[in-house]
């Protein structure tokens, strides 16, 4: 794997295990302006682990590093968008790993608050297309995001109280200035699931589409006109 201070030749080629990137159009055989990240463990609903955050990182520090990239879209694989955090891991395995190499605790201390940062310190747009449920990390993930589209079916909740936990992925910062302080106290307190579609999501969302392809299709059209339209003087850094 290339380092993170340089661009992949291609990043379908990339050895990632969690996350699976695209260039859009997928024949092209090289990075495109616009690609597209799949959260990749269909058959765990997506559900994150501690090498999905790190692959999530470095893959954002590829794309801060790739001048060929201009916006990225993020959607998961199957029928969910992220069931959150593997839970069937378990702290077990944690203490395992940091019992082998104690560094290890501050990998995992906030690996969500560090894959958000990864995303908001990011000069690429990124585009969420929730395709389905999202669920505690799995909302808070798509947070730092410029611009978030949903499937009106995708179940959406904040559950962190219902299972003891507190807020993680910066999301005690950015849920309020998205949503309003009175909406993000009601979501967060409550921890119910609601319809991408409720009123108490309505300002997270730009918009609400019928099916996981539209939703997926919509975010694609957004990236592309983005990257078509993306001034020369914005492209300096």
């Amino acid at each position: 794997m290339p380092t993170t201070s340089t661009a992949p030749e291609s990043y379908t080629a990339l050895p990632f295990k969690t996350i699976r990137i695209s260039h859009i159009p997928e024949t092209s055989s090289i990075p495109t302006k616009v690609v597209l990240l799949k959260l990749n463990r269909p058959r765990q609903f997506n559900a994150v682990t501690n090498e999905m955050i790190e692959e999530l990182i470095t893959a954002y520090k590829y794309f801060e590093a790739d001048d060929r990239i201009k916006v990225v879209v993020v959607t998961g694989s199957g029928p969910a968008f992220c069931a959150g955090a593997d839970l069937r891991v378990g702290f077990s395995t944690l203490l395992d790993d940091v019992k082998k190499d104690p560094s290890k605790i501050e990998s995992h201390r906030d690996g969500g608050g560090r894959v958000a940062l990864a995303i908001h310190n990011c000069s690429k747009p990124t585009i969420m297309a929730i395709n389905g449920p999202a669920v505690g990390f799995g909302i808070t993930l798509t947070l730092p995001a410029t611009i978030r589209v949903a499937c009106a079916s995708s179940k959406i909740s904040f559950a962190f109280s219902r299972r003891g936990l507190s807020m993680e992925a910066c999301s005690s910062f950015f849920l309020p200035k998205l949503v309003g302080t009175s909406r993000a106290l009601h979501l967060l307190t409550t921890g119910a699931t609601y319809l991408a579609s409720d009123p108490l999501l309505s300002n997270l969302f730009s918009d609400i589409l019928p099916t996981p392809q539209e939703t997926v299709a919509s975010a694609l059209k957004i990236a592309e006109d983005i990257a078509a339209n993306t001034s020369t003087g914005s492209e300096e850094r």
